[in-house]
């Protein structure tokens, strides 16, 4: 090493080494991989694109504005009446939906929070319909998840 490197090293070592700051991610990385696997086969994002298609801009439980209009995030309101984690034989089958809106009274997210009970749903009798039609469908092990309050009307229909 020279002179000159060394006194450049030197010179360098007056200045305060600059911190690494952390910055909070926009999406974590559970929500990039869920991202991931929805591109990957683009079927999901084809379930919410259909799904779209038959939005009225009103949900169907408090008749509130849903985001039918805005094109990023349209799929907010567009609910799986039974979960997809739990359901994934009809996860993406088109009757297993429901339009509920995200921002104005949050029925979507209580919904899925379970917040919002079945029977005090506005369109419980489009529910029962739904998953009535879907119920043959349905994997054998995935059945026990279903709501009791849902096969009890589920029987009644046959």
């Amino acid at each position: 090493m020279g002179l000159e490197e060394i006194k450049a090293i030197k010179e360098m070592a007056r200045f305060p080494k600059e911190k690494k700051r952390y910055v909070i991610p926009k999406k974590s990385a559970k929500r990039i991989e869920q991202e991931k696997s929805y591109s990957g086969d683009n079927a999901m994002w084809e379930w919410f694109a259909e799904g779209r298609k038959e939005m009225t801009g009103k949900c169907e439980h408090c008749g509130g504005k849903t985001m039918k209009d805005d094109d990023e995030k349209y799929h907010y309101s567009i609910a799986h009446i039974l979960p997809k984690a739990y359901f994934p034989s009809i996860a993406l089958h088109p009757l297993n939906r429901i339009e509920l809106c995200f921002y104005q009274n949050s029925c979507h997210t209580n919904y899925d929070n379970k917040i919002l009970d079945l029977m005090d749903m506005n369109c419980f009798d489009k529910i029962v319909k739904r998953v009535a039609a879907m119920y043959p469908l349905i994997e054998k092990s995935e059945r026990r998840r279903i709501p009791q309050i849902l096969l009890d009307y589920i029987e009644t229909e046959k």
